[in-house]
């Protein structure tokens, strides 16, 4: 979803957690269709997402945080504690694209088993966040075509902060901590068994350098550090998508053949044939989608989605992928472009996604013309065109 609007955008998740567990949030992830700078609020212990209720986290960053399209993780220079069985995280855009991804169900595609729920995500602008209004993208209105979950993740690692000394209880030199068993220097602690280097005072928690410490057990096996374990396995670290490499890969018009209507010229048209090949495909554990645009120029920026049209690809014999083109000219809107350009360009999109997270390239090949032209008239073959014209001069020189 999209806005024209230069207010400040809004969105925000809603996160059930364990209240009995000590947490903090130390980071999250967010996408982006074309590029933010923002802010990230948080309600550490509900789901209201009033501002008074939400506090801004400090960024390793700096006031806020600058990137491109994709997926990104924002690192917090400060971690906030959780104490609900609920948190609210809230992207705040301050810059670049008023541009909302929505992770919406949809059958045949990567999103198939998505789980949308209502009460979960949440979407809006300034003028209504600061009256405490927004819109549930799971709910189908007329600015949302397509309900689903904002692209939102959160992380969580457990709270090792030691909790404070209890004011009702402190410490006290007049009173010391065990009072049945004072620190007297007139009434030894024990004077039947004297502190003693080779037993001491607690021989139930000796400290006995005869005894070290077993590096296979470590100190408190409640709590283990494993490299190969993460601090909160339930909630890992996304993987980032790997791009395709586009540098050896090359265009080609591979067949043309072109439809003439002899009782109406403007009914003529051109089929044609593309073939990108070379493509050497980032990592086979990621699923790519790819989309293509033709253009008379070169280095185009901004093109429109409207534009982009989805694409196949075909794995070959070496494990590099093609992509085939089939192509009506009827179908294409800037074909009076593409007549009167000198070279012809097409521009591949190429979607990379894994664990939910997706990364956008776009690649700029110019075709190479590589097809003998087919001429068909009246729905008949004639030949090629060299064989049309030869045709076309022979008649014309019997005639003279």
């Amino acid at each position: 979803m999209s806005t024209s609007s230069e207010e400040n955008l809004y969105f925000a998740n809603v996160f059930k957690r364990d209240a009995n567990l000590k947490e903090v949030l130390d980071k999250i992830s967010v996408y982006s269709p074309g590029g933010y700078t923002c802010k990230v609020l948080v309600n550490p212990n509900g789901s209201s997402k009033n501002k008074s209720d939400l506090k801004e986290a400090k960024l390793q960053a700096g006031e806020n945080e600058s990137f491109g399209a994709g997926y990104h993780t924002i690192e917090f220079a400060e971690p906030i504690k959780l104490t609900g069985e609920t948190f609210t995280v809230v992207i705040e855009v301050i810059g670049g694209e008023r541009t909302v991804a929505i992770e919406s169900k949809t059958e045949n595609s990567p999103w198939a088993d998505a789980i949308v729920n209502e009460g979960e995500s949440f979407l809006t602008l300034e003028t209504d966040f600061q009256n405490g209004e927004w819109i549930d993208t799971a709910k189908k209105i007329e600015t949302i075509q397509h309900p689903g979950n904002t692209c939102i993740k959160a992380y969580t690692q457990k709270d090792e902060s030691k909790e404070p000394e209890n004011p009702t209880n402190p410490s006290n030199p007049t009173n010391p901590d065990d009072p049945t068993n004072p620190s007297n220097p007139t009434n030894p602690d024990d004077p039947t068994n004297p502190s003693n280097p080779t037993n001491p005072d607690n021989p139930t928690d000796p400290s006995d350098p005869t005894k070290p410490s077993d590096p296979t057990k470590p100190d408190d096996p409640t709590k283990p550090s494993d490299p190969t374990k993460p601090d909160n396995p339930t909630n890992p670290e996304p993987q980032t998508p790997t791009p395709s490499n586009f540098e050896q890969s090359s265009a080609a018009l591979t067949e043309a053949k072109i439809y003439l209507d002899s009782k109406d010229i403007e009914n003529s048209y051109t089929k044609i044939k593309i073939k990108v090949s070379n493509i050497k495909i980032g990592n086979e554990k990621n699923s790519y989608t790819y989309y293509y645009y033709l253009s008379g120029k070169k280095g185009e920026n901004n093109i429109a989605e409207e534009k982009w049209t989805k694409a196949t690809t075909q794995k070959e014999n070496d494990g590099t992928y093609s992509i085939i083109i089939d192509i009506d000219s009827k179908n294409i809107k800037n074909i009076e472009e593409l007549n009167e350009a000198d070279n012809i360009y097409i521009y591949i999109k190429e979607i990379a996604q894994i664990d939910n997270q997706t990364k956008q390239t776009i690649s700029t090949l110019q075709i190479k013309n590589q097809a003998t032209p087919e001429l068909y008239v009246d729905g008949t073959k004639i030949g090629n065109l060299e064989d049309y014209f030869e045709q076309i001069s022979g008649s014309s020189n019997q005639r003279q």
